[in-house]
């Protein structure tokens, strides 16, 4: 984990999604993403956590996102709490 990844604030929010092409749909998944998640979370799609398989990801086991149901979704771990 890179320093500035480790002095992520407590109470930030950071929602992540990736799409073939960046639309509105990606930007408002990305939205939905962050204001699903906890504090000092980093939310990321099936699709955003496919282009960093490697990452130590944890699957949510889905969440159900405003105006997409349920999503297939997974938060990044190892960030202090």
């Amino acid at each position: 984990m890179g320093p500035r990844l480790r002095q992520l604030d407590r109470h930030a929010k950071l929602g992540l999604a990736s799409d073939a092409c960046h639309t509105q749909d990606t930007v408002n998944t990305a939205a939905r993403m962050m204001t699903s998640c906890e504090p000092g979370r980093i939310h990321a799609t099936a699709a955003f956590q496919e282009l960093a398989p490697d990452a130590p990801w944890e699957h949510t086991g889905g969440v159900d996102v405003k105006g997409k149901g349920l999503m297939d979704t997974y938060t990044l771990a190892g960030l202090p709490s």
